[in-house]
């Protein structure tokens, strides 16, 4: 089968190498990160452009309310418009950071840590993972950690509810309501919310 020519729908200019870019569930609420700014974006019209270096990632809640960008120095929260919200300051690696959809709280791995933010950048609660934390994600109530050798559950206190041993890293770490979708070494696991293999 061959395919034709891609045509890209849209496109923006970002003035600089693009690093990272999110979006809200419905893509007309568009951030990206270039290595000095945060161009945000509202069905392909700028809004706005924050100057800040040492931009690694971007996330944007699926309501599009919050943006929270991942930098050297800690995270910072703007709403599209480029107005501050919070800024947590961290002298430790940031590894993922994963939004509630509304944005009223973000989880957070950070060095061997895995915290839950308020909605005013606050610690709600923080936990040793005893080890390096990976890729995070956020479904209702539950809090998930890839974690150097499994993935681990907790509630939206820090309470551990299960986990699952995998023998590596987990990185990648998908969730809704029902499942758990997590990668760690060359497999995928599929799991329910309550941690049982499918």
């Amino acid at each position: 089968m061959r395919f034709g020519r891609f045509r890209p729908f849209a496109k923006q200019k970002a003035g600089a190498p693009v690093v990272d870019v999110a979006c809200d569930w419905t893509g007309r609420w568009v951030a990206a990160v270039t290595g000095g700014t945060l161009p945000t974006f509202r069905e392909r019209k700028l809004l706005a452009t924050i100057a800040h270096e040492g931009n690694r990632m971007v996330h944007v809640s699926e309501d599009g309310s919050r943006v929270v960008l991942v930098a050297f120095d800690g995270l910072h929260c703007y709403d599209l418009w480029g107005n501050p919200k919070w800024t947590y300051a961290t002298g430790q690696d940031i590894h993922d950071v994963a939004l509630q959809p509304d944005g009223t709280g973000t989880l957070v791995a950070e060095g061997e840590r895995l915290l839950l933010l308020d909605s005013q950048g606050e610690v709600r609660w923080s936990a040793a993972m005893d080890g390096f934390v990976g890729g995070v994600a956020l479904a209702g109530d539950r809090c998930l950690a890839g974690l150097e050798r499994s993935v681990r559950c907790l509630d939206r206190d820090g309470k551990q509810l299960w986990e699952l041993r995998t023998g590596q890293l987990v990185r990648g770490i998908v969730a809704d309501e029902r499942y758990v979708v997590c990668s760690s070494g060359k497999r995928i696991y599929c799991l329910t919310a309550a941690g049982k293999l499918l």
